[in-house]
């Protein structure tokens, strides 16, 4: 529904026709975002985006969406990794070499990505 026919609704006096399409929308959209991944975003077409929150019959979780998620990953610096390990921040960068999540932006520069870290921790039982 366009921001026309939303706002024809109201001056009709349709004040709960307006309701509730609104609580459908807040149901589709909670139904998208229900099958993203923690730290995920997602980036559709417009129209992409119109057709699924009109589109009653679309099952959102039968929509491939997994090919346009993308990750955001935060990069950490040292003190925050030390911190989640619970080992001073020199262990860190002696170990930087071994650790998998470690990423090195330049000669000295190093940092590290939260979504491996948070992956390592994870493998390590």
């Amino acid at each position: 529904m366009n921001q026309k026919i939303f706002t024809g609704f109201m001056r009709a006096g349709s004040e709960s026709r307006a309701r509730l399409y609104t609580m459908k929308l807040a149901d589709r959209f909670t139904r998208i975002i229900d099958v993203l991944p923690d730290g995920g975003s997602i980036t559709l077409p417009v129209a992409e985006l119109r057709t699924w929150l009109q589109d009653e019959s679309t099952d959102i979780q039968a929509v491939p969406l997994p090919s346009r998620v993308k990750v955001e990953d935060r990069l950490l610096k040292a003190d925050e990794v030390a911190r989640t390990l619970g080992v001073n921040r020199a262990w860190v960068y002696r170990h930087a070499d071994d650790l998998p999540f470690t990423r090195r932006l330049s000669g000295q520069a190093l940092r590290f990505s939260a979504n491996g870290l948070q992956e390592w921790l994870g493998s390590r039982g």
